[in-house]
């Protein structure tokens, strides 16, 4: 009860120092709304949205189950192998997709609370998609956007060894085979796969702008940590800036903003798994040491393979990308409507 009190005012807090800052700098946060509102709508949704969509039919219809057996969850992991198609999907489709996937199977009784941390540790990463369709446009090489999801992989196993290791007991897990959702029909997959993509990407896009205008308020008060709050808020723009710096630091800042994912990522997650009491912890520590652990990868690549960034010529600030940006938006909310009054009149229930 205390604890909760005290959470409450800090957070009470922290409102009113918001709504003070915007006060004070409203022509700054503004500014950093429209940048971010830009940067997601011509870096971020194109590569991710259709990628959402077809990995989310994909994973509706249980066409990873023959690849089960590439991840012995049992051995590796000491999880139940249920557990396999949420960390093929977590570094497939990116996050929330890894919290979601732990928190509906704790929900379903298929695994504790403390395995529902320990799967939502190891399975949250960074889509391919953004980091070869963004990231790899950054910084003028697709290859490297390879490279750290290549990298994420390798510490998915890493992390996911150790972690087990040291939080869950060692027992009998369940082998026995189980799907991780009922499968259906084709349109019935596609309708909610452009449902579900066009709430993520709407609710990807708030918390983006969200964060990105939080750093940029505490940035005008503190200029000096006004790097660090650009990495530490929200991967997108931390990638961004790391792309802008160039050379190896710039490197090493975005494989530790991909890596360690900043609160807007944290706060996705904890909407699936807070209700359900399962721990973040392992989350935390697991997404700093992927940060310093991808920081180390970036600053290695750079240095063996000079690279040429081109973030440098990105400018949010044209008109024309705030039109742009807007109808997006709309059209994603359109979207999102249509489909839930579609699933509520039940039009796309009957697979073929």
């Amino acid at each position: 009860m205390i604890k909760r009190k005290t959470y409450s005012s800090v957070a009470a807090l922290a409102v009113c120092a918001i709504l003070i800052l915007l006060l004070i700098f409203e022509d700054k946060a503004s500014s950093a709304a429209r940048e971010s509102l830009t940067l997601v709508i011509e870096r971020v949704l194109p590569p991710l949205f259709p990628y959402m969509v077809i990995s989310s039919v994909i994973i509706s219809l249980d066409l990873l189950e023959p690849l089960y057996s590439l991840i012995p969850t049992e051995k590796l992991f000491r999880l139940p192998r249920c557990t396999a198609q949420v960390i093929l999907c977590g570094l497939l489709c990116g996050f929330p997709i890894g919290a979601a996937g732990a928190a509906r199977l704790c929900g379903n009784k298929r695994i504790n609370a403390r395995e529902a941390g320990v799967l939502c540790a190891i399975s949250s990463h960074t889509s391919p998609a953004f980091l070869v369709g963004a990231v790899g446009k950054w910084w003028g090489s697709g290859n490297f956007g390879v490279y750290l999801f290549v990298m994420q992989i390798l510490f998915c196993f890493i992390s996911g060894i150790v972690l087990s290791r040291i939080c869950l007991p060692k027992n009998d897990t369940n082998t026995a085979s189980a799907d991780f959702t009922a499968k259906s029909g084709l349109s019935s997959a596609l309708c909610n796969a452009i449902h579900d993509a066009s709430l993520s990407c709407l609710a990807i896009t708030g918390y983006i702008v969200f964060f990105r205008v939080s750093a940029v308020l505490l940035s005008s008060v503190l200029p000096v940590f006004a790097q660090i709050f650009t990495v530490l808020f929200e991967f997108s723009c931390g990638s961004l800036y790391g792309a802008q710096v160039g050379g190896i630091l710039g490197a090493a800042l975005t494989g530790f903003a991909v890596g360690y994912s900043g609160l807007a990522v944290l706060m996705q997650c904890c909407n699936f798994t807070a209700s359900l009491g399962i721990p973040m912890k392992y989350y935390i520590c697991t997404k700093i040491a992927e940060g310093a652990f991808l920081a180390a990868g970036g600053a290695v690549y750079a240095s063996i393979n000079p690279l040429s960034p081109v973030a440098s010529t990105f400018s949010p600030q044209t008109e024309l990308s705030l039109i742009r940006a807007a109808l997006i938006i709309f059209a994603l909310l359109v979207t999102f409507l249509i489909c839930s009054r579609c699933r509520k009149r039940n039009y796309f229930t009957h697979g073929y």
